[in-house]
C-alpha cells in the first residue's frame, strides 16, 4: 500500500511538470507570434512610406535640408566629408618684371595721333615704361619714348594717316648682369598691338563768309577766310533757293581761294549759299546758309 501511493504521487509530479512546460510553450509561441506580426506590419508601413516619399520629389533647401538628404548622408558616411582643393600658379622667370597687362591702342580720328594705353599688374617691380613702335609684325620696333610706372597711357602723335602701326610696351626695372638692358631689366613680353590712324575730324568751316548782289542783276559776289588746319585743302560752295536746303554744288573744281563770282543767277531770285572746307582725307565741314538779296547786310547765317 505505500509503495502503491509512492508511485502515485511521482506520477502526479512528472504530470504537473509536463503540464508546466506545455503551458509555456503554448506562451513562448504566443508572445513570438504576435512579436513577428508587428515587425511585418511596421516593415510594410515603412515601405508604403518610402513608396510614396520616392513619388512625391521635393527639392531641397541648401541651408538645412541638403544636409539630411540621403546622397548627402551616404558620402558623408564613406568620408567623403569636403572637395578636394586645386591649386594653380604661373610658372615665370622672377628675374624679369611682369609685363603690362590690358595694352591697346586707341585712333584719336585726327589723322596723325594714335594713343596707347594699357594696365599694370599688381607687385610688377617695375619702375618705368617703355614704349617701342614698328611699321610691321616682324620689323624691329624702335623706343618711342620712356614714362613712370605710374603712367597708364602715351600718345604718339608722330603717325601718319591710314598708316599700319605695331607697338610693343614693356616694364622696366633696375637690375643687372645679363638681362641688363639700357640702364635696366625688360619685361619679356613679345606680343605688339596693331593701330591704325584715321581722319574723321572735318576742318574749321570757312570764316566772315560774305555774299554781296554784283548789281547787274546776273552775278553774286563771294568772299571768306579760309581755316587754318593742318589737312585743309579747298572750299566748296553749294546754292539754293530755299532757305535750310544745302542745294548744288557749284564749283567742280576744288577752290583754294577766297573769293567766287556766281556767274549764273537770275534777276529777282533769292539765293541762298553755303562754303564748307574740306581736308586730305575727305571730310567736311559744317556748313552755314548764307541769304544773298538787295538788303545784303546784314547777312543771318543758319546752321544745318
Amino acid at each position: 500500500m505505500l509503495i502503491q501511493r509512492h508511485i502515485d504521487s511521482k506520477k502526479r509530479n512528472i504530470l504537473f511538470v509536463a503540464l508546466g512546460a506545455l503551458v509555456l510553450g503554448v506562451t513562448l509561441w504566443f508572445v513570438f507570434n504576435n512579436m513577428s506580426q508587428s515587425t511585418s506590419t511596421t516593415a510594410t508601413i515603412g515601405t508604403v512610406e518610402q513608396q510614396s516619399a520616392s513619388r512625391a520629389v521635393r527639392i531641397p533647401t541648401v541651408n538645412t535640408d541638403i544636409f539630411q538628404d540621403d546622397r548627402f548622408v551616404r558620402m558623408t558616411s564613406q568620408g567623403a566629408t569636403s572637395f578636394t582643393p586645386q591649386e594653380g600658379v604661373t610658372a615665370r622667370n622672377v628675374a624679369f618684371p611682369l609685363p603690362p597687362i590690358n595694352i591697346t591702342v586707341q585712333d584719336a580720328a585726327i589723322g596723325n595721333v594714335l594713343n596707347v594705353l594699357w594696365d599694370m599688374p599688381e607687385d610688377s617691380g617695375a619702375q618705368s615704361i617703355r614704349v617701342y613702335r614698328a611699321t610691321s609684325e616682324i620689323e624691329t620696333p624702335e623706343l618711342l619714348g620712356e614714362v613712370s610706372a605710374k603712367v597708364k597711357s602715351f600718345e604718339d602723335a608722330t603717325v601718319l594717316n591710314g598708316v599700319s602701326y605695331y607697338y610693343l610696351v614693356k616694364t622696366v626695372a633696375k637690375g643687372g648682369g645679363a638681362q641688363q638692358q639700357a640702364g635696366g631689366v625688360e619685361s619679356q613680353n613679345v606680343t605688339r598691338v596693331r593701330g591704325v590712324a584715321t581722319d574723321a575730324m572735318p576742318p574749321n568751316p570757312p570764316s566772315n563768309v560774305k555774299v554781296v548782289n554784283g548789281g547787274d542783276g546776273s552775278t553774286v559776289e563771294l568772299s571768306w577766310v579760309n581755316p587754318t588746319n593742318d589737312d585743309f585743302v579747298s572750299v566748296k560752295i553749294y546754292r539754293s533757293t530755299t532757305a535750310g536746303v544745302l542745294g548744288t554744288l557749284l564749283n567742280s573744281q576744288p577752290i583754294k581761294d577766297t573769293s567766287y563770282t556766281d556767274t549764273t543767277v537770275t534777276p529777282g531770285v533769292t539765293y541762298y549759299y553755303t562754303v564748307t572746307a574740306t581736308d586730305g582725307s575727305g571730310n567736311e565741314s559744317l556748313g552755314l546758309l548764307y541769304q544773298s538779296s538787295g538788303n545784303v547786310n546784314p547777312f543771318i547765317p543758319v546752321q544745318f
